[in-house]
C-alpha cells in the first residue's frame, strides 16, 4: 500500500513508496518497504525499482520522494534504533543505488516529506518540537 504522495517523470511514469512490502501473511505487513513506478501503456505496469529490505541503504521510507533534474530520489527513513535518516535513490542506468546521506541519532530526525531548493539543498521537518 503506498505510503505517500507520487512524483512523474517527463515520461508520464509515476513513482512512489510503500512502508512495508507486503510479504507478511495475506500480503500484509511486515518488510521494511519498497520504491516503485508505474507506467502508462495500455494500463499501468508495476515495477518495483528498489527494496529496502536487510541491508538496504534505509527501512521503512515514509514522506514521499523529491525528484532532482537527473531522476534521482532522495527521501526519509526511519530504522530502528535511530532518529530516522535521509537518502538517495540514484539510477545508474543498469539499476538503482542506494546512498546513505544523514543518520540523525535521538529523537530529532526528519519527517517528510522533504523540499529541495534550486540549490540542490535538501530540508525536512523534524520529528521534535519544543512548545
Amino acid at each position: 500500500m503506498p505510503s505517500s504522495g507520487f512524483n512523474f517523470d517527463a515520461s508520464g511514469n509515476l513513482y512512489g513508496e510503500t512502508l512495508y512490502d507486503g510479504s507478511g501473511p495475506n500480503y500484509c505487513l511486515p518488510g521494511y518497504g519498497l520504491a516503485y513506478a508505474l507506467s502508462p501503456g495500455g494500463g499501468w505496469y508495476e515495477n518495483v525499482f528498489y527494496d529496502f529490505g536487510e541491508g538496504a541503504v534505509s527501512e521503512y521510507p515514509d514522506g514521499g520522494f523529491v525528484m532532482d533534474p537527473g531522476g534521482n530520489f532522495y527521501g526519509v527513513g526511519s530504522p530502528p534504533g535511530t532518529g530516522g535518516d535521509v537518502f538517495e535513490l540514484i539510477n545508474s542506468g543498469t539499476g538503482w543505488i542506494g546512498n546513505l546521506i544523514h543518520t540523525f541519532s535521538g529523537s530529532v530526525g526528519p519527517v517528510g516529506p522533504l523540499a529541495r531548493d534550486a540549490d540542490g539543498n535538501l530540508y525536512a521537518r523534524s520529528k521534535s518540537f519544543v512548545l
